[in-house]
């Protein structure tokens, strides 16, 4: 069993064929994603966020997808932390 992880870095670029590419490669991987943002609306940050949770509501549900997906943002205000929040 192969114990290695890998780190891609995906919200830098609006590239379709970037997240495309990095979707294929992770599509028969198990993954998880973090997101860092103060407040989550730049549009990279929301395109990329929308486009891989998307992947990960394909392979899980419930507290195993709330395990997947987690975000970095600022404590008390902002789009990506009331998100967080009610995926709590």
């Amino acid at each position: 069993m192969n114990n290695s992880y890998r780190l891609h870095f995906a919200g830098f670029t609006l590239s379709a064929s970037y997240h495309i590419e990095l979707l294929h490669q992770l599509k028969n991987k198990d993954f998880a994603i973090l997101i860092a943002s103060k407040s989550g609306t730049t549009l990279e940050t929301k395109v990329t966020m929308e486009t891989f949770v998307d992947q990960l509501t394909k392979k899980h549900v419930g507290v195993e997808l709330n395990k997947r997906i987690i975000a970095v943002t600022d404590p008390e205000k902002g789009e990506l932390l009331q998100l967080a929040k009610k995926q709590d």
